[in-house]
Parts: C-alpha cells; structure tokens; sequence
C-alpha cells in the first residue's frame, strides 16, 4: 500500500491505531485519501482524549466535531469549458463543523506543497484488526457518513464528554498545547501503544 513520509511526522505509526482504522474504514477511503493537514486533526483529536481527558477516543464525538467533504480540482474539458473531480490523492478533506465551540481551535501554518512527492510502499498488515482499507488509484467517492453526526442514542454520551471537554477549552486547552504534547512527548499518537 502507499503512505506518505509527512503521515509519520504527524503521528502515524504500525501497528495503525485502532481509531484511525475504524474513521478510514467508515468513510470508505484509503490513507492516501488523507493529506497532512487531515491527518493533524485525526492526531490531535485523539490527543485531547488520551492526554487530557484520559479516556479512548470517541468515534460519535469525532463525527459531532468534523465533517467530511471532498475536495476537488478543476479539470479542462474541453474548448473553454471546465469539469470538477474529486483529486484521487488527499481528496478526502475534514473540517470542524460550522457551529461548534467546544472543540480546541487552532489553524495549522504549514504549507503542504510538496507532499505527494515523498510516497513509498509498506506492506499492509495481514491481521484483519490492523489492516488499512485496501489502496484504490480511484478518488474516494463521497459518502453520507462523511457528515453524518452523532447518532441520537448516543448524544447524552457525547454532550457529557463535549462539556469536559469545553471546561479544559475554558481553562486555556488551544491547538498550541495539544501539539506541543504531540512533539514534546515524542509520541505515534496514530499507532497502537
């Protein structure tokens, strides 16, 4: 399968953490459908549960707090004309959902020019359990649980988490001190551990 050297400096590590496996596998795209920029959110996301609320990252919490949607490019199509598709590398994009404040803001300042340059081949798992999705050379195709929130049984669950998590917001959790946490630790937040 394809990876990318920018994955492992933003926390990717084998075996894949379990989390990370189960969002690719929901979503029905590849890690190659994911670019830098997405990949931070995934590690910081499972940073702010693991290091400050001391618990496993939450799949319905994820979903309350980021919304999918494919990213595009503008293709000619001929004599003046133009056709959007998906891009097939990094189509996949993530952004916090319009409305939400619990969550830890932040903007992330690097530029990812550059980054499909440095892929290589590992081998994908043989157990089941730690096998990433299968690499496609297809764009990902866009799909209902990209914006799919919580489900209705388990919002009392998210909004206890989502208060905690507002308080440590509150108290000056920001995107600095998540990914100071990242860096100083030295962790694969996005590996089994």
């Amino acid at each position: 399968m394809v990876t990318f050297y920018i994955f492992y400096a933003r926390g990717l590590g084998h075996p894949a953490h379990p989390f990370l496996l189960g969002l690719l596998e929901g979503w029905k795209i590849g890690l190659h459908h994911l670019n830098p920029t997405r990949m931070l959110h995934i590690t910081g996301f499972v940073t702010v549960f693991e290091a400050f609320l001391g618990i496993d990252p939450h799949v319905d919490l994820f979903q309350e707090m980021f919304v999918g949607r494919p990213v595009m490019l503008r293709r000619e199509a001929g004599a003046s004309r133009s056709k959007m598709t998906i891009v097939p590398v990094g189509g996949f994009g993530l952004q916090w959902r319009p409305g939400k404040t619990s969550y830890p803001r932040y903007t992330p300042v690097d530029n990812n020019r550059g980054w499909h340059d440095e892929w290589f081949y590992i081998r994908n798992p043989s157990r089941r359990e730690e096998a990433f999705p299968a690499f496609t050379r297809s764009a990902p195709e866009k799909q209902d649980s990209w914006i799919w929130g919580a489900s209705r049984r388990k919002k009392n669950n998210v909004g206890v988490i989502e208060e905690v998590l507002q308080g440590l917001v509150a108290c000056g959790l920001d995107g600095a001190r998540i990914f100071a946490t990242i860096f100083l630790c030295r962790v694969r937040v996005l590996s089994v551990r």
